[in-house]
């Protein structure tokens, strides 16, 4: 998945250490601010591409999840499974739109997103301890830039301007919820009922399929977290040094 790899991170730390006075001949040449920025910038860019690919792969996972109950609406199933699969190709195919619509790291859940923004903010100020001679550039000496973490929070630009989201792209996510929240109740209550003349492999068919739309969103968020916990910008620039002397 989208994530930079161990030794990669291990060389950029070895990188972005601090330049010292007794510096030998032999040690590596340090990166100025510009070449730091120009690497950090590589890497994010590099790291919302990946993002970006995968999103596009899973798009598969609703939309083939889908076929099963197209087939039962094509054989005009009883009466009490029109609901439920009515409600499990919305469910999907919510996903599906959300998956297509949203940034790759972005759940659309509030929660769910300040609680990983917050997660990520504290791993990168834990790589940067108080008394660390790496230490932070002052922010006015940097530029700005809309890396693939900040682009998750920052969400799109519009005429209404940057972070605006439309009522389906605010509330969607939140009914997607709940229609899988309903679904798993159904699941439960046909678990619960008598097979009435159904085989048992028949009956618990009906409550993986009720339970299936649940499962696919879950797995979808669940990747989107761990998308979001990786941003090349925000981890790194804790790392970054200011040259000292002229």
């Amino acid at each position: 998945m989208a994530d930079v790899p161990r030794s990669a991170t291990a060389r950029l730390r070895k990188t972005f250490q601090y330049p010292t006075d007794d510096s030998s001949s032999s040690t590596p040449e340090v990166l100025d601010e510009e070449e730091q920025d120009n690497l950090i910038q590589s890497l994010a860019d590099q790291n919302a591409a990946r993002n970006a690919q995968f999103r596009i792969a899973m798009l598969a996972l609703p939309v083939l999840s889908t076929l099963p109950y197209l087939v039962i609406l094509f054989r005009r199933p009883e009466a009490s499974l029109i609901l439920p699969t009515l409600l499990s190709i919305s469910s999907l195919a919510s996903t599906t739109w959300l998956l297509y619509a949203q940034d790759p790291t972005e759940t659309g859940i509030a929660a769910l997103d300040s609680w990983a923004r917050g997660a990520g903010l504290d791993n990168s100020n834990g790589n940067n301890p108080p008394f660390s001679p790496l230490r932070r550039a002052p922010g006015g000496s940097r530029r700005r830039r809309l890396s693939s973490f900040s682009a998750a929070a920052g969400g799109g630009v519009g005429v209404y301007g940057r972070g605006y989201r439309s009522p389906l792209e605010t509330y969607l996510p939140l009914l997607n919820a709940g229609l899988c929240a309903l679904l798993l109740l159904m699941a439960v209550l046909i678990a619960l009922a008598p097979p009435e003349g159904r085989t048992a492999p028949e009956h618990v068919g009906r409550v993986m399929l009720a339970c299936l739309p649940a499962v696919v969103y879950a797995v979808v968020i669940a990747a989107k977290l761990v998308m979001s916990s990786v941003d090349p910008e925000r981890d790194l620039t804790g790392l970054k040094y200011e040259n000292k002397g002229a």
